[in-house]
């Protein structure tokens, strides 16, 4: 299990998430930037040569107020922790298998 980040520890205001994690593909990140999602928090770094900002993990809150935390887990495999209080489950659920459509859809149209 991924340790907390502090950006959710002060959401949760003394009632604690449940969390859900799974292992997402490397493109996973450029599909959710695309999504209606709002970015609450990052952690980036730049490469001095190129310049280029490279993301470390990033918060996402959702309109069912569900927070998702991508990240690097130790293996170099991004994964995501998803944030949600326990009488959400069933329409987390509902969130996920959409959610995993919709980005199945998307690979398969654009190969």
């Amino acid at each position: 299990m991924v340790s907390k980040p502090e950006y959710i520890i002060g959401v949760e205001n003394g009632i604690p998430f449940s969390t859900l994690e799974l292992e997402v593909p490397d493109d996973f990140p450029k599909f959710l930037d695309g999504r209606a999602f709002t970015t609450v928090y990052s952690d980036n770094w730049m490469e001095f040569k190129t310049g280029e900002v490279k993301v470390r993990s990033k918060i996402y809150s959702t309109k069912q107020s569900f927070y998702l935390y991508l990240f690097k887990s130790a293996m170099d495999y991004k994964s995501l922790a998803i944030y949600y209080r326990e009488e959400q489950l069933n329409e987390l659920k509902l969130f996920i298998g959409q959610l995993l459509k919709t980005y199945k859809n998307g690979t398969t149209n654009s190969k």
